[in-house]
């Protein structure tokens, strides 16, 4: 390729510089509007102007301290030695871990820890410098590299006594992580793809305690310590003044500090060691980094799918760094290449061969299970698609991930406000000139790998997959701000080529100002995202809530539950187990009418608890009604929580269940049944009884538990309410029937309401009829139907349940199903 004239590059860099910024500004107030991406096409391809041709920094570092063989002959006996020692330990783990993957865990991984340096130690005998060049950063690099340290650590781990909120989660896999860690403890191996989060969060546990914080501190220092090395392998690519300001992006990044504190997994941070030592000691020809790069890359074989393609990277990694220092191609130079490339496959075959005894017959589902459920969406992969049809959904998405970058970032309010995009403007456009560079220099160096590698992780994290996760592009971040120090790196070098040290000065000072931008708008971001009510409402966990509030309250103590959703697993093993610990008892149930018959077959003192997101207060009356002298104390609405939950302490519970006022009170409502049918209307099962009130409060756990038995032919589930009730205060009421994973309509009297509509109905004083239908989705745990009201120009607005156990009168075949005052229970019946 015909290098651009000095002429031609002086005009390109100031014209591509003021397209990308006209881009930027286009892209982040008129989104919609195309000519945005017009700008950022023509930045691209101007920028290859001053871009081809170029070289701006030295990648084979030959003015560094070079290696080669040592001429003593008893370091060459020595070092030979030495590192047949380490391979026999490395091979060694292998065949152990192979053999028993569970009993052998631990002494395999050992033995490969302490086999790797022993094999470094040996190779660094063999060798001597053959010159007396040193590789040392300026006192203004180490300077830098040491405030860019405390910035990124400022950015991920401030404000953790506030932020994640302690007793919520924004996945599941935070939970996980916990559980995985609490296993990894008392000695459970059987992880593998997971194995590095279970013993970090074991870590964090075995420091902090079984909480939440524990877990997220330990990852969120372990992936702050990548700042190190991104600093190395960025140096490499684009020179000094390129790796500070991609380092100083890196630790700035909103998007990479909010990553860092969801508990996952240090892949970003083993990936930027490798590459910095592919990149610096490997390209000068220190063979003795061989065996840590082996011990990562194997590593890289059993982890996050996302990862694996390190392996891959590194083997090409090892093939350019030993390139780099041969200038002609016969037997003896190519050997120089292919045996280290031989040493690092082998001992990641080493690490990997184990896996595969590991899983057996189960290997090809196992390994490949996270890729193949990404791509189980038959919407975007559909098996009779055309060409054409296949096409478009990949460019639709194809440009829905580039907006990710530049117009439109994750849209999850847990880890991004208002969907900003995964970088700021600096980083976007530098990235772009990065990708261009690499792509021009293609074959030169690393620059051909970090493109590749970031097209190829990026594909298949949020373009191959099924369904568009952004939180999977976590897995390019390495390659984004490594992209943003090439583009740098080349302004950089491009503006002293063409202006002398004036426009090297003048270009510097344009990105500092760039960087200090882009610390304001990553640090808005985060500061939004900290103080967000949206954020906080989204960030929740019933069994998290749950299982801290258990083990701090309530310890030694008898519980008995209400809670109707997922969360009634509490007390069972489940991901939050860890979290509530082992010292809690209690029991949980779906509706009032279990939670009484629970609580009548208690002794001693207990604890009634209540959690449910909506209508708790009424919930907590209906109890506080039926149990003279119980008074709730609530908890989550004072912290703007999502999980609310109601507490009290309640003696002698079997005595008042006993009670006559309770067997009135239970008995007293509307009249309910449930029938479960499947896809031909075939009643599979019934169920009556009598409610209090209509809420998932009152929806029988025997009709959960039923749709569960039968999953496989049951469809529906129908249900009808209906009864007489007294009003003792004319006026109009307002009637609002909900519902989730169904439909349902209500008639009050002649007055028919429609699920999700408010209708005002005029009740004089005496009886009144109503009834309620609906029909609802089986396969679904938390169907809901509710019934409430308010009245019509009264001081409050709030809806409430209808009360009808305080309206009607007992049923008296419910109390006739109550033998000695105890709660009744729903009556079923086979179809």
């Amino acid at each position: 390729m015909t290098s651009p004239s000095l002429a031609v590059r002086a005009l390109a860099l100031p014209v591509s510089l003021a397209l990308v910024a006209a881009a930027q500004g286009l892209l982040a107030t008129r989104p919609d509007q195309q000519i945005g991406w017009w700008l950022l096409l023509a930045a691209a391809l101007g920028a290859a102007a001053w871009q081809a041709g170029f070289t701006i920094t030295d990648w084979t570092q030959s003015q560094g301290r070079q290696w080669g063989l040592a001429p003593q002959r008893w370091r060459r006996i020595t070092g030979g030695l030495v590192t047949l020692f380490g391979a026999a330990l490395w091979f060694d783990a292998t065949q152990q871990l192979s053999a028993d993957w569970g009993a052998n865990f631990d002494r395999a991984w050992l033995t490969w820890f302490v086999a790797t340096p022993v094999m470094s130690l040996g190779l660094r005998l063999l060798q001597a410098p053959l010159s007396p060049a040193r590789n040392r950063l300026s006192r203004w690099e180490w300077a830098v590299l040491v405030v860019a340290f405390a910035v990124a650590a400022a950015f991920r781990l401030a404000n953790f006594d506030n932020f994640p909120p302690p007793d919520a989660v924004s996945q599941v896999e935070e939970l996980q992580a916990g559980q995985f860690g609490t296993r990894f403890l008392t000695g459970d191996r059987g992880r593998w793809e997971f194995m590095s989060q279970a013993a970090i969060a074991g870590l964090g546990i075995w420091i902090g305690g079984p909480t939440l914080r524990s877990v997220r501190e330990v990852f969120a220092v372990v992936n702050l310590l990548k700042i190190i090395p991104a600093y190395f392998w960025f140096r490499a690519l684009s020179g000094p003044a390129g790796a500070v300001v991609g380092t100083a992006l890196l630790a700035v990044s909103g998007w990479d500090s909010i990553i860092n504190r969801i508990p996952g997994h240090p892949d970003g941070l083993i990936t930027m060691c490798c590459l910095a030592l592919l990149a610096g000691p490997a390209v000068r020809g220190l063979w003795a980094v061989y065996p840590w790069v082996g011990l990562l890359a194997g590593y890289s074989t059993i982890t996050y799918i996302a990862f694996r393609p390190l392996v891959g990277l590194a083997l090409a990694g090892v093939v350019v760094a030993n390139l780099a220092r041969i200038s002609n191609r016969n037997g003896a130079n190519l050997l120089r290449v292919v045996a280290p490339t031989l040493l690092v496959a082998s001992l990641v075959a080493g690490i990997f061969i184990p896996l595969t005894h590991r899983l057996e017959n189960q290997f090809t589902h196992e390994y490949l299970n996270g890729w193949n459920r990404a791509r189980a969406q038959e919407d975007y992969y559909g098996p009779r698609d055309s060409w054409s049809s296949i096409l478009s959904k990949r460019w639709e998405r194809t440009a829905q991930a580039v907006g990710l970058f530049y117009t439109q970032g994750d849209s999850n309010p847990v880890r991004n406000v208002n969907s900003r995009p995964q970088v700021d403007p600096v980083t976007g456009s530098l990235m772009l000139f990065g990708i261009g560079y690499c792509a021009l220099m293609c074959l030169r160096g690393f620059y051909g790998l970090v493109v590749g590698a970031f097209g190829v992780t990026f594909v298949g994290t949020v373009i191959a997959t099924g369904n568009f996760d952004p939180l999977r592009l976590q897995a390019t971040i390495q390659y984004v701000y490594a992209l943003a120090a090439i583009g740098a790196g080349g302004l950089v070098a491009t503006a002293q080529r063409s202006f002398g040290r004036a426009g090297r000065g003048a270009l510097l000072a344009l990105l500092a100002a760039g960087v200090l931008g882009s610390a304001y708008w990553n640090g808005q971001l985060v500061w939004d995202l900290w103080t967000s009510p949206v954020t906080r409402q989204h960030y929740r966990s019933d069994l998290a809530y749950l299982s801290v509030w258990l083990r701090a309250n309530t310890v030694g103590k008898q519980v008995i539950g209400l809670i109707p959703s997922n969360a009634n697993v509490v007390f069972q093993e489940n991901d939050a187990s860890w979290l509530l610990g082992g010292a809690v008892r209690g029991t949980a149930a779906w509706d009032v009418h279990e939670t009484l018959r629970k609580l009548s077959e208690l002794q001693g003192d207990a604890v009634l608890l209540l959690c449910t997101p909506t209508m708790l207060r009424d919930g907590a009356q209906y109890f506080e009604y039926i149990l003279p002298g119980l008074q709730f104390e609530f908890r989550g609405e004072e912290t703007r929580s999502p999980t609310k939950i109601a507490y009290s302490s309640i003696a002698t519970p079997a005595i008042a269940a006993d009670s006559p006022l309770l067997r009135d009170g239970a008995c007293a409502g509307a009249r309910a049944r449930f029938e479960l049918r499947d896809e031909h209307e075939k009643v599979i099962e019934s169920f009556t009884m009598t409610v209090p009130f209509i809420d998932t409060m009152t929806w029988p756990g025997a009709v959960r538990e039923a749709a569960f038995r039968h999953e496989q032919a049951a469809r529906w589930i129908d249900a009808v309410w209906e009864g007489d009730f007294t009003i003792t205060e004319p006026g109009s009421y307002v009637f609002l029937p909900e519902f989730y994973e169904g439909t349902v309509t209500v008639t009050i009297d002649e007055t028919r309401i429609a699920g999700g509509n408010q209708v005002p109905v005029a009740l004089s004083v005496g009886p009144h009829h109503f009834s309620m239908k609906g029909r609802f989705n089986a396969l679904m745990i938390e169907p809901t139907a509710r019934l409430s009201w308010r009245r019509e120009g009264g001081d409050e607005e709030k809806f409430n349940l209808v009360p009808f156990y305080r309206l009607a009168a007992a049923d008296p075949r419910c109390s006739a199903a109550a033998p000695n005052g105890r709660a009744p229970q729903a009556a079923g019946s086979g179809g």
